[in-house]
Parts: C-alpha cells; structure tokens; sequence
C-alpha cells in the first residue's frame, strides 16, 4: 500500500524518501496533517486511509483497521489511557472533521456517528501505545523487558 508521510523535518524527509515513501508538507497541525494524508490518499485512488502518528513504537502491523475497505465505517483505536486517537483509518471521501488533541478518541466517534459512519472501536495494546509523557517511556522499557 502507498505510503505518505506528513512532515517538514528534513531527516524525517529524508527517511521517508529513502524508505520510498511520499512526504507532505506539513501543514502545522495534527488535524490538517490527518486532512492533509486523506486527500493524497483519495488522490492516489485509495478507498480507505488509515492515519497513524509517528509515536507508536510497538506498531508491527496495521491489519486490524484495514477490514472495512469503502464500507462507511470509521475505526477508531483509542489510545492506553482511552483518551487519544493514535490511529484513526476511514474511507477517503468520509466527511469527518479531525479533532485531534485530548479526548480526541471520543470526539471522533461523535464526529464519525453525526456524519452517519458507523464507528468500530479497535481497543490494540500495540497500535494504542502511544508515548505522550515520560511515563510512557518508563511503560514501554517495562513491556519491552517482559519474557
């Protein structure tokens, strides 16, 4: 599957190239950045976009949110402590209106059902790792180290 990666750092640029993905301006928010992904994706003949942030080290696959194709479905995977939304995958010509940001978990699902989207929540340890705080180092070196 394409791959666009939405920044403006040059070593995350030049990563990304080098990984032979496409890079995005940023545009300076995580809600524009999201909106940014999903009209490349549609623009590149993609049915469904899955947005996920750069801080989810446990992330090894993404197959839990991809099922649902064109299907008007928004899957959200809420974040470990059930607050965020470090990956959000929906079909490309889905009205939502991002708001990322605290609670954000929540306000996607309102957001999905006023648009008239069914909504799947996705509850993955992996995919909703995401690290926000110091505390969430010390909780990924403590998962790491487990047998």
């Amino acid at each position: 599957a394409p791959v666009a990666v939405v920044t403006d750092d040059p070593d995350v640029v030049a990563w990304a190239r080098a990984a032979g993905c496409t890079v995005l301006s940023d545009p300076g928010s995580l809600d524009g950045a999201a909106d940014a992904g999903r009209i490349w994706a549609r623009d590149t003949g993609c049915e469904r976009v899955v947005i996920a942030h750069a801080d989810l080290p446990l992330v090894t696959t993404f197959a839990p949110v991809l099922g649902d194709g064109s299907a008007p479905v928004v899957v959200v995977v809420p974040d470990h402590r059930d607050d965020g939304t470090p990956v959000l995958s929906l079909p490309v010509s889905a009205p939502l209106v991002f708001a990322y940001g605290p609670g954000s978990a929540a306000r996607h699902v309102a957001a999905a059902e006023q648009c008239g989207l069914r909504v799947r929540i996705v509850r993955d340890p992996d995919l909703g790792f995401d690290v926000d705080v110091d505390d969430d180092l010390v909780a990924l070196e403590q998962r790491r180290v487990r047998p």
